[in-house]
C-alpha cells in the first residue's frame, strides 16, 4: 500500500516539512520557557513579568502561526525558520 506523501510533490512536500520541523522546533522552545516559569515561579518582580510576557508572546505566535499554515501561507520565524528550512532539506 503507498502513502499519500509518495505521490505528492517535492514542493508540496518540502512546505509540509518545513511547518512540521518550525512547529516542532517552536514547541521545544516553548516547553522550556514553560518549565523554567515553573522553576522560577518563587522568583518575583521583573523576572515573573518577565516570563508571564514571554508565554504571552508564544501563546499569540502559536495562534498566528496556526492560522498562517491553515491558509497554506509560509510564516518564517527568524532563527527557528532557518533551522527548519535546512532540515527540510
Amino acid at each position: 500500500m503507498e502513502s499519500r506523501a509518495g505521490k505528492q510533490p517535492v514542493e508540496a512536500r518540502n512546505t509540509r516539512q518545513k511547518h512540521s520541523f518550525q512547529s516542532i522546533a517552536f514547541t521545544l522552545i516553548w516547553v522550556a520557557v514553560i518549565v523554567s516559569t515553573r522553576l522560577l515561579r518563587d522568583q518575583t518582580g521583573v523576572v515573573a513579568t518577565v516570563m508571564a510576557g514571554a508565554w504571552v508572546v508564544f501563546f499569540i505566535t502559536w495562534i498566528l502561526l496556526m492560522i498562517k499554515a491553515y491558509h497554506g501561507r509560509t510564516f518564517k520565524l527568524p532563527l527557528i525558520g532557518s533551522l527548519a528550512s535546512r532540515w527540510a532539506g
